[in-house]
């Protein structure tokens, strides 16, 4: 959690991948929120309204401790494919 914080400090919007039920992830999301209003809780890249994104160029990303490697992977890709474009 300390990183999440320390991270979301230094970015302009971040992002919390996992279930939106679960309570830790709602927590590490609130958390994060407190420190960087532009803080979104999502489950997936397909989830995510790209204008959140226009005029930002830095971002994080953290994730609840149930949150596969695989979606955490495919939502970084996504974000740097959108990032470069």
């Amino acid at each position: 959690q300390e990183a999440a914080v320390k991270l979301c400090r230094q970015v302009d919007v971040m992002f919390v991948l996992g279930g939106l039920h679960s309570a830790n992830t709602r927590k590490l999301a609130e958390l994060c929120k407190k420190h960087n209003p532009q803080t979104f809780h999502l489950q997936n890249w397909q989830e995510l309204d790209k204008k959140v994104l226009l005029g930002k160029t830095t971002a994080g990303v953290t994730a609840g401790a149930s949150t596969p490697d695989a979606v955490i992977n495919a939502f970084v890709q996504n974000l740097q494919a959108f990032d470069s474009d």
